[in-house]
């Protein structure tokens, strides 16, 4: 997902990380992940941590485009909404490794 955000950003896109998490790549060592976001925030990727997510919705369900995301953070009561004309959902991964022995 990081990827793809960087690419659409160096290509003109405005592009909004929203994450669960309090920091970007989590499982990774805090150093390397700050080197990485510092990078990212340079080529024009925002972020919005410690969110939990609450719906998401088109913007304009008749026509089907747009996309409008309430989510909540986790310090505050307040609901908060992003828009965009897309969205990429990240959901992770997990290595096949069922055939290794």
């Amino acid at each position: 997902g990081l990827e793809l955000a960087q690419s659409f950003a160096l290509l003109g896109s405005k592009v909004t990380v929203l994450l669960r998490s309090s920091v970007i790549l989590p499982k990774e060592d805090s150093d390397a992940a700050n080197i990485v976001r510092e990078a990212l925030e340079t080529d024009g990727v925002c972020f919005e941590n410690s969110l939990s997510f609450l719906q998401v919705k088109y913007r304009d369900p008749d026509k089907k485009s747009g996309f409008v995301v309430t989510c909540k953070r986790s310090d505050s009561p307040n609901e908060l909404s992003f828009e965009g004309d897309g969205l990429l959902v990240a959901t992770g991964r997990s290595p096949n490794v069922g055939g290794l022995s």
